[in-house]
This record gives C-alpha cells, structure tokens and sequence, in this order.
C-alpha cells in the first residue's frame, strides 16, 4: 500500500505546528514594534504641534496679563501652569486686527492656555473682549494636544518674573506620554518666546 504512516503524520505535523509558531512569533513581534514606533509618533507629534501653537500665539500677542476675562466665566490669571495672552479684537466687519484706544484689559480678546488634567489634554480658550468693544472671535475651548503628563505636563517661565504683564520673553515647556502595551513614551521640549508686539 502507498501512502503515509501514522510516524510520517505525526512528524509532518510537529514540523508544520514548529513553523507556524515560528511565523506567528515573528509576526507577534512585528507588530508590537509598529506600534510601539506609532505611539512614540503619536507623542512627539502631539507635542510638537502643542509646543508650536503656543509659542507662535506668544509671538503674536501684545503681551501676558496677569488677570482678565471675569465675563464670561470666572476670573482668568497667568501663573507656572497657566498663561494668558492678550490679543488685538478683530473687526466684526472686516475681521482685521483693531489696535485698542488704551490698554484696558477689557478692550483686549485674550488666548488662554491651561491644562485639564482630568483629561490630560492641553486646553486653547478664546475669549473675547467683553466690556466696551465687540470682536468677530467668538467665545471658545479647543483640544490642542493630548497625552499630557501627569507630572509637570506644562510650564511656563516669564522672562523678567512678576508682575506677568511685564514678561518679554516666555519659556514654555510641555510634556506628554502615553503607555503602549505596557511602555511608556514620553517626549519633553521647552521653547523659548519673544512677545514681538510689546
């Protein structure tokens, strides 16, 4: 009779189980490296573009304010972990830049950016003027970057100290991480910020 004996059966099949272990392992391993290199890139990048978007408002505001905006909401003031900005209104007709008469803090829009640490994102408030002027900004939160750190996420230095409203120079550091299959990713950068329109 031809064919296979039940020693050849088992043998092939011991082969077969050895190969596909092999390949499955290979394969295992590939794939925790993808996304091991997706979440690294996911947190320099959510780093980067919050870092950038700060630094670029800091650049183009008039300046820090040390408290503003109880309308609406409640009061707003810089600090270690917090900053805010002010801004020239925007025309509601022609949406371009109107210098203020004086500098009221209530003439002014204002950038807020703080942390929300419950959700461990890096939160973008706009605020605009409220008292004595209208602006085409509308009142809003963004969502500027996720997987901020537990730790020191954001931090900011004013260059002279206080009274914040005096800074010329802001130094911003933003930390994000974020755990991919039990490692953790974390990417810290500091930028350093001149305010242009002082």
């Amino acid at each position: 009779m031809k064919g296979l004996s039940l020693l050849e059966l088992l043998l092939a099949m011991g082969i077969t189980s050895i190969l596909i272990l092999i390949i499955g392992s290979a394969y295992a391993i590939n794939l925790k490296i993808v996304s091991n290199q997706n979440a690294s890139i996911s947190v320099a990048t959510q780093n980067q573009l919050g870092l950038d978007t700060i630094v670029n408002d800091i650049r183009e505001s008039t300046g820090v304010s040390d408290t503003c905006c109880t309308v609406p909401g409640p009061e707003q003031s810089s600090n270690a972990s917090k900053i805010v900005l002010k801004i020239w209104p925007l025309d509601i007709i022609t949406g371009e830049s109107v210098e203020p008469p004086n500098t009221t803090e209530t003439l002014y829009d204002h950038i807020v950016y703080e942390q929300d640490i419950i959700n461990k994102t890096l939160v973008k408030k706009i605020i605009p003027c409220s008292i004595g002027c209208t602006s085409k900004r509308v009142l809003s939160t963004k969502i500027m970057a996720s997987h901020l750190s537990l730790t020191s996420p954001l931090a900011f230095t004013y260059s002279p100290g206080t009274p914040y409203s005096a800074a010329t120079q802001v130094t911003v550091t933003l930390t994000t991480t974020k755990n991919n299959l039990g490692k953790d990713f974390t990417v810290a950068q500091s930028a350093k910020a001149l305010i242009r329109n002082k």
